[in-house]
Parts: C-alpha cells; structure tokens; sequence
C-alpha cells in the first residue's frame, strides 16, 4: 500500500499546531473544525491515493503539481469565503453597537440638558 508521506506528516503537524493554538487561547474550537476538515482530508490522501486519483479524474487534472496548486487554491477559496462571513457578521455587530451607542449619548445629552435647566430653574426662586 502506497502512502503518501508528505501529506501525512503536513496533516499531522497541521494538527498540532491546531491543537497548541486551541490550548493556548489564540483559536475557538469553532474557528479551528475548518482547520481540522482539511487535516483529516490530508490524511485521506495520506492513506487512499485512489482518492487522489478519483478527484482528479472527476476534475480533469491529472498533473500532480497542478492537483496541489488546484487543492490549495479550492481551500484558500472556502476559507476567503468563511472570512468573508465572518467579517459581514462582525461589521454589523460594529454598526448595531454604534448605534446603541449613539443613541445611548443622545439620551445622555437630553438627561444633562434636564438636569441643567432644573439647576438653572432652582437657582432663580
């Protein structure tokens, strides 16, 4: 049975990492599945070349170097577009909070203006 080292060793370190990251704080365990999805696909190859050999017969590239440039570049796709989810979720979290925030000094500007004219209102009886 033919493995393929190369990716083995990249999927296991890949998965080290990912879990020295998780440990350490720097990752959410959410954030890290997509990373964990691509070290188990790694592994797959690692132990099934014929999987290899059936995407790139589904995919019509048959040269090993432009499979793994296609691989690469079919991961950097879903993972731009998982950012890009991420961020559209972040920027209206930001606008919904400046909004709040916003109104919330508006409140404070009307509260300070009361408080001004009752102190003005009380110091001329």
């Amino acid at each position: 049975m033919y493995i393929s080292y190369e990716s083995l060793i990249i999927g296991i370190v890949t998965f080290i990492l990912i879990i020295i990251t998780i440990r350490s704080s720097k990752m959410r365990i959410k954030d890290a599945i997509f990373w964990i999805i691509w070290t188990i696909t790694l592994s797959i190859f690692a132990f099934f070349p014929e999987a290899t050999e059936w995407i790139q017969h589904i995919t019509g590239v048959y040269n090993q170097e432009i499979y793994l440039f296609f691989l690469i570049i079919i991961f950097s796709y879903f993972l731009m577009l998982r950012h890009t989810t991420i961020l559209s979720q972040h920027e209206d979290k930001i606008k919904e909070i400046s909004q709040n925030i916003a109104i919330s000094q508006l409140e404070q500007k009307k509260v300070n203006k009361e408080i001004m004219e009752l102190l003005q209102y009380g110091n001329n009886k």
